[in-house]
């Protein structure tokens, strides 16, 4: 499970190099759900950054971005995640038959 992300930091500097430049370009879009006008201007950030990063210690940031961002963002994508109104319902359920009424029942208003 995205091991995509882990692999390169365990192969060569090239390696790690390219997988940061191809996470850094699958960010970028990412943004396209949002628009062409937000698409340029994330993309003219994004790569400023990059290459102000790039130069500082390409090593450094290529590792930091890879694992904080890609791989635990992957990680977090590949769990499961509750649908919040079922659970509210079925809590809603719970607490009527517990206590014979739903919460929003025993909850006064102000």
């Amino acid at each position: 499970m995205c091991k995509n992300y882990i692999a390169p930091l365990l192969q060569n500097e090239a390696a790690l190099q390219n997988r940061w430049k191809q996470f850094v370009e699958e960010e970028i879009q990412e943004q396209c759900q949002h628009g062409a006008e937000q698409l340029k201007s994330y993309r003219k950030i994004a790569t400023t950054r990059y290459q102000e990063e790039k130069a500082s210690n390409p090593s450094k940031y290529a590792k930091i971005n890879l694992v904080t961002f890609g791989f635990s963002n992957c990680v977090n994508n590949q769990g499961y995640h509750a649908d919040s109104e079922k659970v509210f319902k079925d809590s809603q359920k719970l607490n009527k038959t517990l206590f014979g009424k739903s919460l929003t029942m025993m909850c006064e208003e102000p």
